[in-house]
């Protein structure tokens, strides 16, 4: 329990940090969710389809970042650098915004 504390506090000082230098994110959590699922056996489904699909993720991840990095991985996403303006929601390009990686 104290490594998930631990990580939740890193997490939240790495976005308000970044969230200070103007930096935006969308977390996108589910392929290590399912990579994880993979890795540790997890049946989390009866459907052969959405097995055969996670398997297939997780492949394509590790291919990726690497197992040593997949192994891990707490946090996934993509940023974006850049304000909103004015408080509405726009897709990155539309907004004079540029993708970071």
């Amino acid at each position: 329990m104290d490594d998930y504390v631990a990580g939740g506090r890193a997490m939240q000082r790495f976005w308000l940090t970044a969230t200070k230098l103007g930096l935006q994110f969308q977390p996108e959590m589910t392929p290590l969710i399912f990579a994880s699922y993979m890795r540790r056996g997890i049946e989390f489904t009866r459907t052969p389809r959405s097995l055969e699909n996670a398997r297939q993720l997780t492949g394509q991840l590790e291919s990726l970042i690497g197992a040593a990095a997949l192994d891990g991985a707490v946090y996934m996403g993509r940023s974006i650098w850049g304000g909103w303006g004015s408080g509405q929601r726009r897709r990155p390009g539309r907004c004079g915004c540029r993708w970071i990686n």
